[in-house]
């Protein structure tokens, strides 16, 4: 059985309509992937689907990647937080989490449901004139761009029916 893969493509409107960070980002990028019609989970239960179920190394690895660029994360598995992301904002088509980092940045994770497609959006907005955030986030930018579109399509993989 083919399994399908996320593609990096467009920001889609709904992303853009989900608050002004869009615009103002410094960086973005979107993945998205064909999901079969049926599934009638919400984009905060997607959002946990893609990175609260991702297996245990997976999560270790972001974890651990995210404390390196000195994101404050907050309790992993509260209500009101994705693996240690705040959710700043969730409907049943569009979730939103967020995160600052000590060194200078917001990012966030956006995660807009169509009918039949999933995607996934990262904004990082620099807020600091300091050059350390900025060189440590372009090291970082080739890693973020493989395991975002990864982790989207496994979370499908997962969901699909056996």
């Amino acid at each position: 059985m083919d399994h399908p893969a996320a593609r990096r493509g467009p920001i889609p409107p709904a992303v853009a309509a989900a608050g002004p960070f869009a615009a103002e980002a410094d960086y973005r990028v979107a993945f998205t992937i064909d999901c079969p019609g049926g599934d009638h989970r919400t984009a905060e239960h997607w959002t946990r689907a893609v990175f609260e179920e991702a297996p245990r190394p997976m999560r270790w690895f972001l974890i651990v990647g995210w404390t390196g660029l000195s994101l404050r994360l907050r309790p992993s598995y509260a209500a009101t937080r994705v693996l240690g992301w705040e959710i700043e904002q969730a409907t049943s088509a569009v979730a939103v989490t967020v995160v600052t980092a000590r060194l200078g940045l917001t990012s966030r994770l956006v995660l807009s449901l169509e009918p039949d497609s999933v995607t996934l959006a990262s904004f990082v907005r620099f807020t600091t004139p300091g050059r350390i955030v900025r060189v440590m986030w372009a090291a970082a930018t080739p890693l973020h761009e493989r395991v975002l579109p990864h982790l989207l399509a496994a979370a499908v993989r997962r969901s699909a029916p056996r």
